[in-house]
């Protein structure tokens, strides 16, 4: 008997998180759009920018909004230290730049470990799924809708 699958994962395919620290809470973001993750430069303010823009960015030469992802979540402010960094996305063509506290590690997860979150409903439409993994919830983050609501680009 010929299995046409080359095991589980042709049905429970793998995805890879970069996570990160906001205060005490792990987050996670799709590697596939990490364009790649830097210590935090100085941020210059834009007038009239909505709240969750921290302001801009001159990364070699590309002029980058850097947006406030606790602020996207509902959470305090914080100073930055020497662990914060910004976590540049890419998703169809659109960069953004997101302060986090601290960057982890990649996490490695099937679909199947990912549990399907309600909060979006609940008026947060940035968080995708969530997933515990050795006594540890990840929470993981929708780059589409976090690109979606930038509002300077």
């Amino acid at each position: 008997m010929t299995n046409r699958h080359s095991g589980m994962d042709a049905d429970d395919p793998q995805t890879q998180w970069l996570t990160f620290t906001l205060g005490k809470e792990t987050y996670g973001i799709e590697v596939l759009h990490v364009q790649e993750v830097f210590r935090c430069p100085e941020i210059s303010p834009v007038p009239g920018a909505p709240a969750t823009v921290l302001g801009i960015i001159n990364l070699r030469g590309e002029v980058i909004t850097v947006n406030d992802i606790r602020a996207m979540l509902g959470l305090p402010e914080v100073a930055v230290t020497d662990q914060t960094r910004i976590v540049l996305l890419e998703f169809d063509g659109q960069k953004l730049g997101m302060l986090v506290d601290s960057v982890d590690e990649i996490m490695t997860n099937k679909t199947s470990e990912m549990e399907t979150t309600v909060m979006s409903v609940q008026g947060n439409p940035f968080i995708q799924a969530t997933c515990q993994k050795k006594d540890k919830l990840y929470i993981l983050l929708s780059t589409h809708e976090l690109l979606k609501d930038d509002e300077i680009s």
